[in-house]
């Protein structure tokens, strides 16, 4: 959503077309350059008015900062940063839309093997290099701002605090960044140079090949392994990988900057030459999880392999398990196919007599194995696979001229894919309206089968269908709210202890609805939309007036606690008020953004205090660690430094 609760029409050079995601403190829009020759670009806009006032200079600076640095290089492994400018007084930057998830993200997944996640730091030691010969250190290598594109390939983001040359916004003691990957002169407040960087890309190497950290604990606890500690050798968790790997990783992760590896290139010169000897030792066990490198087939490859390729995957549909290369193979062919090449159509004609029954099988199987929401059988691995091959298939026989054979197909499978999504939506608002306790973890479940429905409704380009499932989400996320307005009301009016763990529940399980909220008034173009966009707007308003009156007695309950007895209770409270802002700032609209500026400032303070209050009480570093979390995780960084650079005087 924009600013004023629909899209912006422009940013700077960019006609916006939607949104591609929301944080505490940016939304990131879809946009097309008005010029032919440029590209698309994803625009992030730093959204200042929700800024808590104390954040805000930092903030600004930061971003600003990130677009500077990054229009000085250009390198594949870089985001690329087109554009910089400000749109009604929030600064905004257009960069390169990359398509893939984070390496954080990957993580969670199956195991990566070995030469794998090798690669996978070449790479990032590539673009290190080409940042640090344009005198810029990063300070914040973690997997969280690596983006693993669905090429194969990795890119780095997130220069917000890094440094060149002489800046004066990130400076010697300031403490930004991700303490477990942190080199050990950065914990202690020492000078840093590019090897510091080094450091941090063998923290991730570490990672990527032993699923473990090298040191883990608390925030605390961490900084000080870090400062003192040797990490166990690699081997230690996984006995197959070599002696010489140990070696490479022990000079990685040396504490004294001389004893590491001195450069970018030497680290990935070593890791090249370990390489080989990496092939044969990794696990039976591990997989790869990053996505499938797919050349795009040339024209001669195109005529003669596109007809046996989409006959065996459609043959494969009901009895394996398709392998996603091939899908990628065939997405890349139809893209590559130019109406001057009539090899390719003639290749293709003799599939039509069985493409009919084909598409029909196929459908039935995608139907047959949906992720309808309440359905306890278990999700198919390949299902987006199978709709992405009936969108393949359907696009490729509309360009054959068999329109309304393809549109057919079409009507039927987009029908049978939203009829679900729509009934299930309608049952949930109900639900949520009536019952005084939902079951919020089949909610949940039901709620993120949504999503993969969604998601094929989007494959196959069903449009009407998607709008009407995104309309009908609307309902869902104003009674979601609804029930959590009327929990914050019971616990501001009574403070009674059952009525705030129903809050905690809450809090704890609307995850997501909590992504549902940001389509309230995606349909504000229409009557219906801006009526229900004025319904949304009131349950926000209602929502955010309590928020702060709420967050004011968890931390009342927090101050009063003896957090070295209660840290899993101190904890989840902490827990609570993350949610809570989470809610609050990723919800849309113009008309609540001060009110929203306002609660932000006051949580802010609020936290602020707290930990001040535990930096005067010893003993307290391991909560001072969880407050950290908290900050870290809304973007409260000027927060986070203050807490690391006390606790970094604790452990010198």
């Amino acid at each position: 959503m924009s600013l004023d609760g629909a899209l912006p029409e422009s940013i700077g050079p960019y006609r916006v077309s939607g949104v591609l995601g929301r944080g505490a403190m940016s939304v990131v829009y879809h946009g097309n350059p008005e010029h032919a020759e440029g590209c698309p670009a994803a625009i992030k806009l730093l959204l200042v008015d929700t800024l808590a006032e104390g954040e805000r200079p930092g903030a600004i600076a930061r971003f600003r900062r990130e677009a500077q640095l990054c229009r000085q290089m250009d390198h594949p492994n870089v985001v690329r940063v087109f554009d910089t400018g400000d749109y009604r007084g929030n600064p905004f930057l257009a960069m390169e839309m990359l398509d893939g998830q984070s390496l954080a993200d990957v993580l969670r997944g199956p195991r990566m093997a070995s030469p794998r996640a090798v690669e996978l730091v070449i790479e990032l030691l590539d673009a290190l290099a080409h940042a640090h010969a344009n005198h810029i250190i990063h300070r914040d290598i973690k997997p969280a701002n690596m983006i693993l594109r669905g090429d194969g390939h990795l890119t780095l983001v997130d220069f917000g605090i890094a440094r060149q040359g002489g800046s004066d916004i990130t400076q010697l003691g300031d403490m930004l960044g991700s303490p477990a990957y942190m080199a050990p002169e950065q914990i202690a407040g020492a000078a840093i140079d590019h090897r510091a960087d080094l450091f941090s890309a063998g923290v991730v190497l570490y990672g990527l090949t032993t699923r473990q950290r090298p040191f883990s604990g608390t925030v605390a606890s961490v900084m000080q392994a870090i400062l003192h500690d040797q990490a166990l050798a690699p081997s230690h968790h996984d006995p197959s990988l070599p002696p010489a790997f140990d070696r490479l990783m022990e000079r990685a992760l040396a504490k004294e900057p001389d004893h590491r590896f001195q450069s970018a290139q030497e680290f990935a010169a070593a890791l090249r030459g370990v390489l080989p000897r990496l092939a044969d030792s990794t696990p039976r066990t591990a997989a790869p999880t990053a996505p499938v490198a797919v050349e795009a087939p040339g024209a001669e490859t195109l005529r003669t392999q596109i007809a046996p390729r989409l006959a065996r995957a459609h043959a494969a549909a009901g009895e394996s398990v398709l392998a996603e290369q091939d899908i990628i193979w065939l997405e890349c062919a139809e893209r590559e196919w130019t109406a001057d090449d009539p090899a390719v159509k003639a290749a293709l004609e003799p599939l039509l007599e069985e493409w009919p029954g084909a598409l029909s099988r196929l459908a039935a199987v995608i139907v047959d194995t949906a992720p309808l929401p309440g359905s306890r059988r278990a999700l198919r691995e390949d299902w987006m696979l199978l709709v992405r091959l009936a969108g393949v298939s359907m696009r490729l026989l509309n360009r054959l001229g068999h329109t309304s054979l393809a549109r057919s197909h079409h009507r039927q499978l987009s029908d049978e894919l939203s009829e679900p999504f729509i009934v299930y939506v309608d049952s949930v608002a109900k639900l949520l309206a009536q019952s005084e306790n939902p079951d919020l973890d089949r909610l949940s479940m039901g709620l993120f089968r949504l999503d993969v429905l969604e998601m094929a409704l989007e494959a196959i380009s069903a449009h009407a269908e998607l709008r009407l499932a995104q309309k009908t989400r609307m309902l869902v996320a104003i009674q979601a709210m609804r029930k959590v307005n009327e929990a914050v009301a019971t616990y501001n009016r009574t403070r009674d202890m059952i009525a705030r763990f129903d809050v905690a529940l809450i809090m704890s399980e609307i995850e997501a609805l909590i992504s549902i909220a940001g389509r309230l008034t995606d349909e504000s173009g229409t009557p219906a939309g801006r009526q229900l966009g004025e319904t949304a707007q009131g349950v926000i308003r209602d929502f955010i007036g309590g928020a702060e009156e709420l967050a004011q007695l968890i931390v009342e309950e927090l101050r009063e606690m003896d957090p070295t007895g209660e840290l899993r209770v101190f904890s989840a409270k902490l827990g609570q008020m993350r949610a809570l802002y989470h809610f609050a700032a990723r919800l849309p609209g113009q008309q609540h953004r001060a009110q929203m500026g306002r609660l932000a400032g006051a949580m802010h303070d609020q936290v602020e205090g707290l930990a001040r209050h535990l930096m005067a009480t010893p003993n307290t570093d391991d909560a001072l660690s969880e407050i950290y979390e908290l900050a870290d995780g809304v973007g409260w960084q000027e927060l986070a430094g203050a807490i690391l650079r006390h606790l970094q005087a604790r452990s010198g």
